[in-house]
């Protein structure tokens, strides 16, 4: 019961001194109840508007979320690493270099295929080959005679295969990595991934496109190996020398150089003594390489056994291949499986994580700052609890220290410091001279503190001239009201209504001048309140004058500052122009694109992604000329007309000898195009477009079809380089054409040696030009009548011959093949109109090219007719994926503006 008391005393009292308690007692304190109860209702308000104001603006920060930024500079690789495990959707750390050499974080390494430091293909190895005592044979061609070749092709591969990357790898680490900020580590090793994976493919149809282009134009130009592997020679008679392409299993080399047989140890009478597994004779040399395994250099007994059959005065000691290493080939893969990749077993991507803010690193100032110990225990303690508090004190005594050191400078640099100087009974000219230099503090005690008006001002005032003229005088009234009337029949007449015009004016005049004196003295109210109007009384009030003129001088300083400040920050912020920035966040991309129509020239827009692959926005289709749809190079219609036609004969350079070389050559022309145009696009497909922020619509169709074009022209360039290179060396070399286009043989008898078989070129008599001395010879085509008396029955518009196929082609143009009457003669010159219909090229179709552009004309083109570029804009803004849009513009501050702005100041 007690403490029931007890606390029911306490809350009384509590209640009564809350219900009692007044934040706003008056000065003095009154002891009127009316003030006391309105003090607290006053206080009441106030503690409940407090407390509901405080409630809202806790409530309104407990529940917003605040975006706070936090600075760490000089971050370290471990420092970044950190932050981004917990920060990873806002850590931005700028680089200082935006722009990175790809030498300085990527190092791309490769493991060729182990052939290529392999016995097989050294010198050693190739000597011994070269040097078996074995009798070669003249018309089969086996492992003794091809052996050499092989290997020389294969050590030619891997050297081709390593200078080409080795090159190409120069040129790679000389390109730059482009970020404005530092990429997560999962990011930077998937780019670097897919920089490594982009050289790889480039480096690879460079390599292969190279290799493509020898082996077509080497096929087109029908060459004769040395070892006969192609063509072999035949001797119907003791008068002809016959050329006959080889076959076997019902492929020609005639027409394809992919024909194949395995490769055989022959004896003197040609019987098979050893079938090497996995080795293929092929047209030439390298397509026979290029389709063996190599897998029987993997076994060992099979090495041994092609030892043996092998008479060198070489020894050599060999041993197979390790079949046991990891590798991504088998035993059983193709060398052209081998080549496709460059020759290459394994790549290793070496990245650096060299992307970060390129800053000064102050690690060994903050470890020493972390240790510094001003307060150390003596003997000094090794306790790390010890050793961790007098760390804490050293470092609250340096703050204290540095913030108490700081208030003192600043305070006694910012003081004034008043010195008072006394002046007894000054007169006028003194007291003018002092507050000429001393206007703000320059203070004179009066004797008599108050002084009547009367005797030191004077208001005089003068009226309007009416007041003082003769028109409101009484003799002029009775003028007026004396004047004859009787006349008058209107009342506006002025002589009628004079009169009481006059008293008026007469009226307004006497009022005016008895309010003169109660105005004035409503003025002089005015003037002592504004005297004696004082901001800053003293608590008590004070009666001493001298406190009350300081107080009063107080306010009137406070109050003409204060008006002087708001009228210069009214003028100031309602003059200047001030930027303003509008931000969109996660704009769409129409909202986008009627930003920038009307903010083209200030509209910025940062993207999320600023590298972006061709092919997610660039799409391209291409359509070849139509000769590559058509019946002329259908390999059907190829093979009909060369089976119709006889050995080529020495002497008879009829048109049908050369024309299946020649759709063939227009066929892989055709091929070859298509496949480095495709190849092409998927390179170019693979290159990343680069921007920090959104490219306007029209500037980036512009700036894809220009890398395109550039593209394209590169590739142009480096095929006509390729194929101009080759043309110059096939005649350097002076080839041999397998089908007699550009030398003869001629029999020669001689009673001193045996008969001899020379070599002649052969001259184009239209043209005065032989093949020995230029490539580019060449004569119309003509077919001659089937007696053989060079009486020539037809000329082929548009169509020539000459030293090589290629090269008589590339001068060709289509113009017969347009024509059905053309066509027509030459099915049944050649007798083989009856198993094919074929039909002309459409004329009619519109065409970048006309029926007499050259093959030339159309290869430099890549055999194009005409190209289709969609470029998806969309897909590159949704790539790009700005997450906000903001432009700037430049405008004058509105009154609310300048309201707030000045209440706020007021306000604090």
């Amino acid at each position: 019961v007690q403490i029931f008391e007890y606390i029911h005393g306490l809350w009384a009292k509590i209640k009564h001194h809350l219900l009692a308690v007044s934040l706003f007692p008056s000065i003095p304190p009154s002891t009127n109840e009316s003030d006391l109860r309105n003090q607290r209702i006053s206080t009441r308000l106030f503690i409940i508007a407090l407390v509901f104001s405080t409630t809202i603006l806790i409530g309104y920060n407990f529940f917003i979320e605040v975006t706070k930024v936090s600075n760490v500079n000089s971050p370290d690789l471990t420092q970044y690493l950190d932050l981004y495990s917990k920060y990873p959707q806002t850590l931005t750390c700028p680089c200082t270099d935006i722009t990175i050499k790809y030498e300085e974080f990527l190092e791309i390494e490769y493991t060729l295929h182990q052939l290529c430091s392999s016995t097989f293909v050294t010198n050693d190895w190739i000597a011994y080959l070269a040097q078996n005592h074995v009798l070669t044979t003249d018309y089969v061609a086996g492992f003794l005679e091809l052996g050499t070749y092989m290997f020389q092709a294969l050590k030619t591969f891997c050297e081709s295969s390593n200078k080409t990357i080795s090159d190409s790898l120069s040129q790679f680490y000389f390109n730059e990595y482009t970020s404005l900020t530092v990429i997560s580590k999962q990011l930077f090793e998937s780019q670097s991934q897919i920089l490594m994976d982009q050289f790889k493919s480039s480096t690879k149809n460079t390599f292969l496109s190279l290799l493509q282009t020898l082996r077509d134009t080497t096929q087109a130009n029908t060459p004769m190996s040395a070892v006969q592997s192609a063509y072999v020679f035949v001797l119907p008679d003791i008068d002809d020398i016959v050329t006959q392409g080889e076959a076997e299993y019902q492929c020609s080399c005639d027409l394809t150089p992919q024909c194949t047989q395995p490769l055989q140890m022959y004896d003197y009478n040609f019987a098979i003594q050893f079938s090497i597994p996995g080795l293929r004779l092929g047209c030439f040399v390298i397509e026979g390489v290029l389709q063996s395994t190599l897998e029987c250099f993997y076994n060992q007994t099979c090495l041994n056994k092609v030892q043996s059959y092998i008479i060198s005065p070489i020894s050599i000691n060999v041993i197979a291949l390790n079949s046991s290493l990891s590798s991504q080939f088998n035993q059983t893969s193709t060398v052209q499986e081998v080549v496709n990749e460059l020759m290459v077993d394994k790549w290793n991507l070496s990245k650096n994580n060299v992307i970060e803010p390129t800053i000064r690193k102050w690690q060994k100032i903050r470890n020493f700052l972390q240790k510094l110990n001003l307060f150390p225990s003596i003997p000094p303690s090794t306790n790390e609890y010890d050793l961790r508090n007098q760390r804490i004190s050293t470092r609250l005594f340096i703050i204290a220290l540095v913030f108490s050191t700081t208030i003192l400078i600043g305070y006694n640099f910012l003081i004034d410091v008043t010195k008072v100087n006394n002046i007894n009974s000054p007169n006028l000219t003194q007291y003018l001279d002092l507050y000429s230099q001393y206007p703000q503090t320059l203070t004179c005690p009066c004797t008599d503190i108050t002084i009547k008006y009367e005797e030191f001002l004077e208001i005089d005032y003068t009226f309007h001239q009416l007041c003082s003229s003769t028109f409101v005088t009484d003799d002029w009234l009775e003028y007026l009201e004396e004047a004859d009337t009787d006349d008058v029949s209107y009342i506006a007449d002025i002589r009628f209504s004079g009169i009481y015009l006059f008293q008026i004016l007469k009226t307004f005049c006497e009022s005016k001048n008895n309010a003169a004196e109660p105005t004035i003295g409503k003025w002089q109210k005015i003037k002592n309140f504004l005297r004696k109007f004082n901001l800053f009384p003293s608590i008590p009030p004070s009666t001493n004058e001298s406190d009350l003129r300081n107080q009063q001088l107080s306010t009137r300083l406070f109050l003409t500052s204060l008006i002087l400040i708001m009228a210069i920050l009214i003028t100031y912020n309602a003059s200047i122009n001030v930027t303003k920035t509008v931000t969109i966040d996660k704009p769409t991309l129409t909202q986008y694109l009627d930003l920038y129509s009307t903010h083209s020239e200030i509209l910025t827009c940062p993207c999320t992604t600023i590298s972006i692959g061709y092919d997610k926005f660039v799409h391209i289709q291409y359509t070849l000329h139509q000769v590559c749809n058509s019946t002329f190079v259908n390999n059907s219609y190829i093979e009909n007309i060369f089976w119709q036609n006889s050995p080529i004969t020495i002497g008879f350079p009829d048109f049908f000898t050369t024309y299946p070389y020649i759709l063939n050559a227009l066929a892989l022309f055709c091929q070859l195009t298509d496949n480095i145009v495709s190849d092409s696009l998927i390179e170019f497909y693979s290159n990343q477009y680069l921007s920090a922020t959104v490219t306007p619509k029209q500037l980036f169709e512009l700036q894809a079809q220009a890398s395109f074009q550039q593209f394209i022209i590169s590739k142009i360039n480096d095929l006509l380089f390729i194929m101009q290179f080759i043309r110059d060396t096939t005649q350097a070399n002076n080839f041999f054409s397998g089908i007699l286009t550009n030398y003869d043989f001629e029999l020669v008898l001689s009673s001193y040696y045996r008969d001899m078989t020379l070599l002649q070129p052969i001259p184009f008599e239209l043209s005065n030009c032989s093949c020995m001395l230029s490539a580019l010879c060449t004569e119309q085509a003509v077919i001659y009548d089937n007696d053989y008396n060079n009486n020539s029955s037809f000329i082929v518009p548009g169509l020539y011959v000459g030293c090589y196929i290629v090269e008589a082609l590339l001068q060709s143009t289509l113009e017969c093949f347009y024509n059905q009457t053309c066509l027509n003669i030459l099915q049944s010159y050649g007798g083989f109109s009856s198993f094919m219909d074929v039909i002309p090229l459409n004329s009619s179709l519109s065409s970048r090219y006309n029926e007499t552009s050259t093959i030339e004309e159309l290869v430099n083109e890549l055999m194009i007719e005409n190209w289709n570029l969609s470029i998806i804009y969309e897909n590159y803004y949704n790539g790009c994926q700005p997450t906000q849009c903001s432009y700037s513009y430049t405008a004058k501050n509105n009154a609310i503006y300048i309201a707030t702005m000045i209440f706020g100041l007021i306000g604090g």
